[in-house]
């Protein structure tokens, strides 16, 4: 594989999306140990430091872990694990329930200012609104709303059924291929609406991730909030290994 320094994409960027195709592909698999990044550098005629860039992006989206003295290993196959995971603490919720969603509202709005920003489109623009709330074994867990560029994902509204993934009518239904989504994670007290949706009684802590999807560099396809009941999630964070 040739990178290209002219292409408009970082060369540390461009070797991370090939490593992670060949990742996802099965060439590399889990237990598989990646080249170092001095032997990356000499084949892509990059410097270390931009091999070493690449390795960082595959470790921080849950592909690889690096271990002093050992090298970079695959440990993940199928794309960046989700931070808010499903948490069962005390063993009795049954680990054979499944998850579902129903969708609340679904609706065309035009996007004030602060929304137009995150989506990267100019105010009172069209958007799709859809919330949905998620159930595992029939009790209300989470809370989602997302809101996606009117243009590119109105068939959205013609759906009329619950989303078990919204990547997964993006990519499959509306052929919209997905590149790289961003969260941040913070604990909140629930309102009003969340409260009545989810079953709860005030105060109530949950936790709010604030996602923003991209389809291609610069090109943002949803931006959403997701509020998930902290009794039943939690955040894994990855683990910090020290070279």
């Amino acid at each position: 594989m040739i990178l290209e320094a002219n292409q408009g994409v970082p060369l540390y960027r461009q070797l991370y999306q090939q490593l992670r195709q060949q990742i996802e592909t099965g060439a590399l698999k889990v237990g598989d140990r990646l080249p170092s990044a001095r032997r990356l550098a000499a084949e892509y005629g990059i410097c270390r430091l931009t091999a070493r860039k690449a390795i960082e992006m595959l470790v921080r989206d849950g592909y690889v872990s690096v271990y002093h003295g050992k090298g970079a290993f695959v440990v993940h196959t199928e794309g960046p694990r989700p931070v808010a995971t499903l948490s069962l603490p005390d063993g009795d919720r049954g680990g054979a329930a499944t998850t579902s969603r129903q969708i609340v509202s679904v609706e065309t709005v035009f996007a004030e200012a602060p929304l137009a920003e995150r989506l990267g489109i100019l105010p009172g623009d069209k958007v799709v609104r859809l919330e949905q709330v998620e159930y595992f074994a029939d009790a209300p867990v989470a809370l989602s709303i997302s809101w996606l560029p009117y243009e590119l994902c109105s068939a959205v509204l013609e759906s009329g059924e619950p989303c078990t993934s919204l990547a997964e009518v993006l990519e499959k239904s509306l052929d919209i291929s997905l590149w790289r989504t961003e969260e941040t994670a913070q604990a909140v007290l629930a309102t009003a609406h969340e409260l009545e949706l989810l079953g709860l009684s005030a105060p109530a802590p949950l936790l709010l991730i604030q996602r923003t999807t991209y389809a291609a560099p610069g090109r943002i396809i949803e931006y959403a909030q997701i509020a998930y009941r902290a009794d039943y999630y939690r955040i894994d964070l990855p683990a910090k290994v020290w070279q």
